[in-house]
């Protein structure tokens, strides 16, 4: 039996990022994170249950998953913040876990010229899923296209890919797996506290250009194996401060800093944006 540990803002929030039409093209906004949320904790045996909870959380823009467990005696009947260690009064609520899930974030992955996403979406996912270590090649995964896949003309690759691995495997052994293996993803999902966005994006005077966003893609076995070469190094460093992105400082300022480790914040300092956006995304999530 495996878990998702699902959050859902209070008041349904709508955490996903928001498209909008404009004369100069579509403008990408990310959503205000709401401060608390209440938690579910969702059940699975098999990569297609997996799937098929991805499913119900993709039209439901106000839900997202970490990889963190409840604190035990944590009440879940309240909404609680998004806390690992304890600020003032309030938390710790949640606490590392070994999983047996695994989601990888592939950003701005060059597209082959001989794959075209669109009409042959299994193709630039096999391409993906070939960039993991060869025994996730032949695995059957849940993906999800990210919300600015296809903005560039699909000259890259942006999407999530989801696998059950063969072992529990905690948020320290997955950072120094990926750094080891040096994989093209994004380590900051294998924080106890990162959101893993799940929703469609949110899309205000025009259609999404993606219509199906996510699917299965099949493989000869359904369990891929993680191969750990060495003991966890107390030492290691436990998440390398990046640039913010370009396209993601231009909505929220260019002194914005992207943290990832689970003792800093991710910190963004606003420079101002249209008024009425969060009410405008409220209205598109109905």
């Amino acid at each position: 039996m495996n878990f998702l540990t699902v959050l859902r803002a209070t008041n349904r929030q709508p955490m996903a990022k928001m498209i909008v039409a404009g004369p100069d093209g579509p403008q990408k906004f990310n959503a205000r994170m709401s401060k608390r949320f209440y938690v579910q904790r969702r059940s699975f045996d098999s990569i297609f249950e997996l799937h098929d909870i991805l499913g119900e959380l993709e039209n439901d823009p106000s839900r997202f998953v970490i990889r963190g467990e409840p604190v035990p005696g944590c009440d879940l009947s309240q909404p609680v913040r998004r806390l690992k260690y304890r600020d003032g009064d309030e938390g710790p609520f949640f606490q590392d876990a070994d999983e047996q899930w695994v989601c990888f974030d592939f950003d701005g992955i060059a597209c082959p010229a001989n794959i075209d996403p669109m009409s042959n979406p299994d193709a630039a996912i096999s391409y993906l899923r070939r960039l993991l270590p060869p025994t996730f090649h032949n695995v059957t995964c849940s993906y999800q296209w990210s919300n600015g896949a296809g903005f560039d003309g699909w000259a890259n690759l942006r999407a999530h890919l989801w696998f059950i691995i063969d072992r529990s495997i905690n948020d320290d052994e997955l950072r120094q797996w990926v750094y080891d293996a040096r994989l093209p993803v994004d380590a900051a999902l294998f924080n106890t506290v990162q959101p893993h966005f799940t929703a469609r994006p949110l899309f205000v005077g025009m259609a999404d250009p993606i219509p199906i966003r996510s699917n299965i893609l099949l493989g000869i076995h359904n369990v891929a194996k993680i191969e750990i070469s060495r003991p966890i190094d107390p030492h290691f460093e436990r998440m390398r401060p990046s640039p913010i992105r370009s396209d993601v400082a231009k909505s929220v300022g260019a002194r914005s800093q992207f943290i990832g480790s689970d003792d800093q914040i991710l910190s963004y300092r606003r420079a101002g944006g249209p008024i009425g956006l969060l009410s405008a995304l409220k209205e598109a999530s109905r």
